[in-house]
């Protein structure tokens, strides 16, 4: 399963790389990063595992599709520069050729600046050779995703996305909220305007438990029986008399205890059990969590991925 979903990363990864154009870059984030997609199908793929493995699995989608977010936004911004510099280049040729022959140009993007040098020659001025350089200022716009800020009140997660100052805005709602019903991933993702989109998520485990008791000494009868006996030395026949609850034994008139055979018992009552000299009885059962998450209810622990 971690394999798969290895070869799954990896191919997103040289599909992110190859894209050639805007269109064919968005194709690949709705493959690698919709609902329906591969990588989301994954998650349903935890059921089978158990324990720290599935935690372990939960980690390594979250990181993957953080990663392959990042690198979708690298290369929208190296696409959309790409775009601008040709549409540039295109005007400046157009201009350029109206009035003189252009030789092969030179295209740099640097500081928010993009500069295009052209070498010309002038038909009315033949013995002289020119450099033509135009620098462009320009703003590919709203770059910044938003950032996302995610909170649980009892069972109930709400994620809060804001955009940067001087943003485009929030492109529909900036807050989204869900309920902890299952041990899973919850994933929230918003855009802005500009096409900057942002994902966080929080992950949600089943809770440990363990039975309460309370510890108390165990009450005390006595069992068996005592030899009583007549006569110097007991050497007259007697009779055998039953331990009281005190753990002694009442002779008749005339006869005394010649041998004690009275033995404790110990026992607890019928709600709760006799373990090595105490009694413990059940109170109750406590829920806690596996380190690093919080509880959200006797139920569910949540932790928030960075």
């Amino acid at each position: 399963m971690v394999d798969e979903l290895e070869s799954l990363h990896q191919q997103a990864l040289s599909e992110i790389e190859s894209s050639s154009d805007l269109e064919t870059l968005n194709n690949v984030r709705n493959t690698y990063l919709s609902k329906k997609s591969p990588l989301m199908a994954m998650m349903s793929k935890m059921k089978e595992l158990q324990g720290e493995e599935k935690i372990s699995f939960g980690q390594k989608i979250n990181s993957i599709k953080n990663e392959l977010t990042l690198k979708l936004e690298e290369k929208r911004t190296l696409l959309e520069e790409a775009k601008l510099q040709q549409k540039l280049q295109d005007e400046v040729i157009d201009i350029i050729t109206d009035y003189a022959d252009a030789g092969e140009l030179s295209c740099s993007t640097v500081g928010g600046k993009v500069s295009i040098t052209i070498p010309i020659s002038v038909p009315q001025m033949p013995d002289k050779d020119y450099d033509i350089t135009f620098d462009y200022k320009y703003e590919i716009g709203d770059q910044i995703p938003p950032t996302c800020t995610i909170t649980v009140s009892g069972t109930t997660i709400t994620a809060t996305f804001e955009d940067n100052d001087g943003g485009s805005g929030i492109k529909g709602e900036d807050t989204k909220t869900a309920t902890i019903n299952a041990a899973k991933d919850y994933t929230f993702t918003a855009e802005d305007n500009a096409g900057n989109s942002k994902s966080c998520s929080l992950s949600v485990i089943n809770t440990n438990y363990k039975d309460e008791y309370t510890e108390t000494d165990p009450s005390t009868t006595y069992s068996g029986s005592c030899y009583c006996c007549k006569g110097q030395g007991g050497t007259t026949v007697g009779k055998y008399v039953r331990c009281n609850s005190s753990g002694t034994c009442s002779c008749p008139p005339g006869s005394s205890i010649c041998q004690r055979g009275c033995k404790p018992i110990y026992y607890c009552s019928s709600d709760a059990s006799l373990i090595e000299g105490k009694c413990y009885k059940k109170t109750g059962v406590s829920y806690y969590c596996t380190a690093g998450y919080t509880k959200a209810s006797d139920d569910y622990c949540y932790k928030i991925n960075k």
